[in-house]
């Protein structure tokens, strides 16, 4: 099984690891203990922050908070979602069809937003950088 992914959110004793097998590995650092979340398509990437866990699949962005257990699918991608980053108050997804997607947490609503689709690259976009004003 290659491992695609791999996240641990701030505050937690729980490892979380994404595969090509379609599954998140979440391994309990204090028991050893080992649950699977099928997530219904390869795990592309995956990235922490805070108490977040976001999973790239094919067509979209799985986000769990650990914390509050809620569990929400973030749409818009077409395709594997290769590259997810945090900044600037924003979630980025570089995807297959070359398309970069950002969204923002409204927490009045308890949902992400979009807040941008940055088209442009005719083929797909794996890594993101985001710096301190701006993304790379």
């Amino acid at each position: 099984m290659l491992v695609s992914g791999i996240a641990m959110p701030s505050g937690s004793d729980k490892l979380y690891t994404g595969s090509k097998d379609k599954n998140v590995m979440v391994w309990d650092c204090q028991s050893g203990q080992v649950g699977v979340i099928n997530l219904g398509g390869e795990v592309g990437c995956m990235l922490s922050e805070g108490p977040w866990v976001f999973a790239g699949v094919p067509n979209v962005v799985k986000a769990w908070n650990t914390q509050t257990s809620m569990d929400l699918s973030l749409n818009g991608p077409v395709g594997q979602v290769y590259a997810l980053v945090v900044g600037n108050d924003l979630l980025f997804a570089g995807t297959q069809d070359g398309t970069i997607l950002a969204w923002r947490f409204n927490a009045v609503e308890n949902r992400f937003d979009t807040a941008a689709t940055l088209k442009g690259h005719t083929l797909a976009v794996v890594t993101l950088v985001v710096g301190a004003n701006s993304m790379l």
